[in-house]
Parts: structure tokens; C-alpha cells; sequence
């Protein structure tokens, strides 16, 4: 997703030079000279000022917030969405790695247990076939 804007936009709405360009999972935000790389989680929070062609959009991180003007109003919405899903996507991605490396040791000891379950019904069933099973051994 690529945001410039327009030219009628620096005119009406007085837009600076600006550019933001989006592909998962980097967030590349262009100020003039200055070229700022951000991930999806790094923006706290997106805020948009609607008008009636373009609106203003604001994205807070810890370190600065920044400001676009002259975004048309579909564009800004849908970078908003796509910030926000991405940045739970990758959040969630986080939370399952972790819940992964808790349950390992535990995934081992359920295959474990899985295999001699499966050795004892082996071993049950050669039983009954044989008449061990059921039957007064004296």
C-alpha cells in the first residue's frame, strides 16, 4: 500500500511532502528527507480527522507521532485496519510461540504415553487371542 498525496491536497488541505508506503511487515513513513522504518506493532495508536475529500492522519509510537495531511478518507481508514490487524496478527504469532514452548515438554510425555497405551492394547489383544485373559491362570 503506497499513500502520497495529491496534488490538490497540497493546495487545499496544505499538505508537506510526505509518503507512506506499507508491505507486511514494514511500515516505511518518508517526511521530506527523512526516511523512518517502522513494524505494525510500533504504532500505538492511528487517529483520523476526517474532512470532506481528505483527512489528516495521525500515528503515535513511543518515540514521536506522525502527522499526514491530505490523505483521502478510504485510504486512511484502510491503513488504519490494516495497522491494527497486523499488529495483532504478529502479537498473537508472539503468544503462540510461547504457549508452543511451554507445552513441548508435555507434548513428549502425552507421544509418550500415546506409545506404551498403544504397546498395552497390543499386548491385551495377543492376551484374549491366546485365552490368558479372562480365565483362572490356576
Amino acid at each position: 500500500m503506497d499513500i502520497r498525496p495529491s496534488l490538490l491536497s497540497y493546495i487545499f488541505a496544505g499538505s508537506t511532502k510526505w509518503r507512506i508506503n506499507y508491505t507486511f511487515p514494514e511500515l516505511l513513513v518518508e517526511l521530506d528527507t527523512k526516511t523512518i522504518k517502522l513494524n505494525p506493532e510500533q504504532v500505538l495508536e492511528t487517529h483520523i480527522q476526517k474532512g470532506w475529500i481528505w483527512s489528516s492522519l495521525t500515528l503515535e509510537t513511543l518515540d514521536q507521532n506522525f502527522q499526514f495531511k491530505g490523505v483521502f478518507n478510504t485510504q486512511a481508514e484502510e491503513l488504519q485496519i490494516k495497522l491494527h490487524n497486523d499488529a495483532e496478527f504478529l502479537r498473537n504469532k508472539r503468544n503462540a510461540e510461547k504457549i508452543k514452548g511451554t507445552l513441548k515438554p508435555f507434548l513428549v510425555e502425552y507421544q509418550n504415553f500415546l506409545q506404551q497405551n498403544l504397546y498395552l492394547s497390543y499386548r491385551l489383544c495377543n492376551l484374549n487371542r491366546t485365552g490368558f485373559v479372562g480365565g483362572s491362570i490356576f
